[in-house]
């Protein structure tokens, strides 16, 4: 993807007002995984209205250094246990690709 290209999405993705605005979302939900006080990784999950299914996993990220630990797993264990209750039947995995 190139360097320059995941500092622009890093830019516009994961700003602070970015997050913010999800966070505040009544319709979707945000997980954190936290190690000693620090989140070292999220996921969030809303409705999808233009996606195969009816819900979306739009964001998740560890930090390499927590790569193979279980950090990513226990957090879709969250993601779907959140889907379940809302009653969501299908879910899918947004990916946007961008190219330099």
């Amino acid at each position: 993807m190139g360097k320059e290209a995941v500092e622009a999405i890093i830019d516009m993705w994961y700003d602070r007002e970015s997050l913010v605005e999800s966070i505040g979302r009544d319709d979707s939900s945000m997980f954190l995984a936290v190690d000693d006080g620090t989140v070292v990784g999220f996921a969030q999950v809303g409705p999808s209205d233009d996606g195969p299914a009816d819900a979306v996993v739009g964001r998740i990220y560890v930090l390499p250094e927590y790569w193979g630990e279980g950090v990513g797993t226990n957090l879709l264990d969250r993601l779907f246990d959140s889907f379940r209750a809302a009653d969501h039947e299908y879910v899918w995995l947004a990916l946007w690709l961008t190219t330099t």
